[in-house]
């Protein structure tokens, strides 16, 4: 695990955060999360609250140090909302939070760990890149 990860774990609990956070579907939101979390007495110590930020930050820790049980948590909660998540979809979800997630050198070593994600990876940057570039 890389440094800084899991400082959070004695307060904010991941697979709870993350599994609300997909339940919530499209009307879920990080600012949300937050405030369910502080409900489910998750939460700062010294000061009572989540930040949004905390809570993003807990979700996608998580989700990527435990990406086997957070796939079967997503299509579960895709499923009871009537849709289907796709290994595509999955897939591009995954390499997209943790390209944004996960500083430049973190996201390398991911890459390195879960190297079934890494040709989606150079697909996902290669597209990123090509949005951006001007004519």
């Amino acid at each position: 695990m890389p440094a800084g990860w899991g400082k959070h774990e004695k307060w904010l609990d991941g697979r709870k955060l993350f599994q609300e956070y997909v339940e919530m579907g499209s009307a879920g939101s990080y600012s949300k999360l937050a405030r369910w979390a502080v409900s489910q007495g998750m939460f700062n110590p010294k000061n009572g609250k989540v930040s949004t930020m905390g809570a993003y930050q807990a979700v996608w820790r998580w989700a990527l140090n435990n990406m086997d049980e957070a796939r079967d948590l997503w299509a579960k909660a895709y499923k009871n909302n009537g849709r289907y998540l796709s290994d595509e979809v999955w897939r591009a979800e995954i390499i997209e939070k943790a390209r944004n997630y996960l500083s430049r050198p973190q996201y390398e070593n991911w890459l390195r760990n879960n190297p079934q994600f890494k040709d989606g990876a150079l697909e996902y940057d290669r597209l990123k890149n090509a949005g951006t570039k001007q004519t």
